[in-house]
């Protein structure tokens, strides 16, 4: 059982980053970041760390978004996610698992909040830009590929409103 909520405090959002960099250390950081990143990130891991943790902190914070957080039953921070209104869609900037609780169902409880806050919000569907290592995830959650994608490079992905209705919660 996960326990989905959102943060709105800068203090724990600026926790959150901390958190989120000990997860990118502990895993091969360069894999988790788009290739268009990719190339402008020299080899020296200390640059590749140091450019994640700003990503982070761009990603995580702005007046206009909002971030989600899901806690396992040990309280403990899963995953989140960083979203802004885009218009007519909800814009999943960013979300992030703990390397430890990756296919523990984490990430697909804090998506399946944005696609319900999506609905309640009357939004048209909900846009991302998925990282190469993410496609897959996407695509199990019924995102589609915009123009552009590529499924060897990730790209812009979408899901519609109609198509987060037929899905059951």
């Amino acid at each position: 059982m996960f326990y989905i909520r959102e943060v709105f405090s800068v203090q724990e959002q600026v926790s959150l980053i901390e958190t989120f960099n000990e997860w990118g250390q502990a895993v091969d950081v360069k894999s988790k970041i788009c290739s268009f990143q990719e190339k402008q990130i020299v080899e020296d891991h200390t640059n590749i760390t140091k450019t994640f943790k700003d990503y982070l902190a761009v990603s995580f914070s702005g007046s206009d978004r909002r971030i989600f957080v899901c806690n396992g039953p040990s309280g403990l921070v899963q995953a989140a996610s960083s979203v802004e209104e885009d218009g007519d869609y909800l814009n999943l900037k960013f979300l992030i698992a703990n390397p430890s609780c990756m296919r523990s169902g984490a990430g697909r409880a804090v998506v399946e909040t944005l696609f319900q806050e999506c609905l309640r919000q009357n939004k048209k569907g909900v846009v991302t830009m998925s990282m190469i290592s993410s496609v897959p995830f996407y695509q199990k959650m019924g995102f589609k590929g915009l123009v552009g994608f590529s499924e060897e490079e990730g790209g812009y992905m979408r899901i519609t409103a109609e198509k987060i209705q037929l899905k059951k919660f």
